[in-house]
């Protein structure tokens, strides 16, 4: 029988085995298998890296294992803010009624009382093993109306190259579509 959960977090048994194994010493990698943001202190606390794969279908544990092995350089960002816990839900930059994450001084505290105010992680988060410098950012009308074209264009380039890894992709996090005039 599928459950369904009213929390954010994963099981404590999964909190304990990452506690437990991180008594040895050893780098850690989590991956997320699952279809809805996870939380954890244990995983924050512990694990150098997270591997978030949402709900990733029949090829996604080759894919998982091909960012492991170094095969393939990961370069997507999180599509949403991930809550520390249940209670900070909704947990987006633009909440209504000036409730947003980002405004907490604004809103009279600076954190609850017993988590931050603050996302675990924000929207548009996410590693590689290369990096990219962003600069020259130009973007051609200071108001468009409605379904008008607005241009925007930057400089793009890499930052810090992985040994091994030649390539590498810089995503956006929005819902632009981006094009290269190189191609």
């Amino acid at each position: 029988m599928r459950r369904q959960y009213t929390h954010v977090n994963l099981p404590a048994c999964q909190d304990a085995f990452i506690r437990r194994a991180a008594a040895y010493g050893k780098p850690m990698i989590g991956v997320h298998f699952d279809g809805r943001p996870i939380s954890s202190d244990a995983a924050d606390e512990h694990l150098d890296a997270i591997v978030e794969a949402f709900t990733p279908a029949k090829f996604g544990a080759e894919a998982v294992a091909n960012v492991l092995l170094g095969k393939y350089n990961p370069s997507g960002k999180l599509p949403l803010s991930v809550a520390h816990n249940a209670g900070q839900i909704p947990v987006y930059y633009n909440h209504p009624n000036g409730s947003g994450w980002h405004q907490s001084p604004s809103i009279g505290f600076a954190d609850y009382v017993d988590c931050p105010h603050r996302p675990r992680y924000c929207f548009g988060h996410g590693l590689s093993y290369t990096s990219f410098a962003y600069s020259d950012l130009t973007i051609d009308k200071k108001e468009v109306s409605p379904f008008e074209k607005l241009t925007v264009s930057l400089r793009v380039k890499k930052h810090r190259p992985c040994r091994r890894h030649r390539s590498g992709a810089a995503l956006s996090p929005g819902r632009a579509g981006l094009h290269d005039p190189a191609q």
